[in-house]
């Protein structure tokens, strides 16, 4: 794992474009809040891999060596998903060959100048703190949202006075990418439409567009991304431990 510079870190981003498939990418180099993993020149061949301890993923920025990026997952522990290019995949997949992949398509609004419609809720911010205070949250969504609400916006919709959906914002320059979880019993009500449609407006408001991204084999995703107005415009492979 090396700690580069901010020359080198400037470097590397004029590189990759602030683009959809590169949200998490550029949001973990320009945050300070990934590891970098590849060799001392990898500002200049740019071929490395950027992950995240705490949020359990990765993403693979060219074509770094198999030992690298055994040696990220090494170091990173558990990793819920690593995030190729189209142009990378075969490279990753001899490197990882008992991984399962899956295709995620990403997704822009046409119009991000309006928020898409949904139902009205009860819709806050919400804090690490009083995320850890709702005990009766599924212990995984509730370690993921405490993790994301300390480096990130996280909003809720409150359904009698407990938090029921939640959407928070990775985010680049101009960009960030909708991480949206309903609790299994409330889903299919209009909290997610709503808890999104109020990040939306929250983010349009500091300028930034939101990026969807959702697997082609999630309908649910994609069948409310959709109702929302949001456009498919290209895609990232997704490597997950099998």
């Amino acid at each position: 794992m090396i700690v580069p510079s901010k020359s080198q870190i400037d470097r590397v981003l004029e590189h990759m474009p602030d683009a959809p498939r590169w949200v998490e990418t550029r949001s973990m180099l320009l945050g300070g809040w990934g590891r970098i993993y590849g060799e001392e020149s990898w500002s200049e061949d740019f071929n490395f891999v950027v992950g995240s301890p705490e949020l359990k993923f990765a993403s693979v920025v060219g074509f770094p060596a198999r030992e690298v990026l055994w040696r990220a997952i090494g170091d990173l522990g558990t990793v819920d998903g690593l995030i190729a290019q189209i142009e990378n995949t075969e490279h990753v997949r001899a490197a990882l060959p008992d991984w399962k992949t899956e295709t995620a398509l990403l997704h822009l609004l046409p119009d991000a100048s309006h928020s898409p419609p949904a139902p009205r809720r009860d819709v806050r911010f919400v804090t690490a703190g009083e995320l850890n205070d709702f005990t009766q949250l599924p212990a995984k969504l509730c370690e993921e949202h405490v993790k994301a609400a300390r480096l990130f916006s996280v909003a809720a919709v409150y359904f009698n006075d407990f938090p029921v959906s939640f959407c928070y914002a990775v985010e680049t320059e101009s960009l960030w990418d909708i991480s949206i979880e309903t609790l299994e019993e409330h889903r299919n009500q209009g909290h997610a439409r709503s808890c999104v449609a109020f990040m939306i407006e929250h983010m349009r408001g500091r300028g930034k567009q939101p990026v969807w991204g959702a697997f082609a084999s999630n309908t649910a995703s994609l069948k409310l991304a959709t109702k929302l107005g949001f456009k498919i415009v290209e895609s990232v492979t997704v490597f997950q431990p099998a």
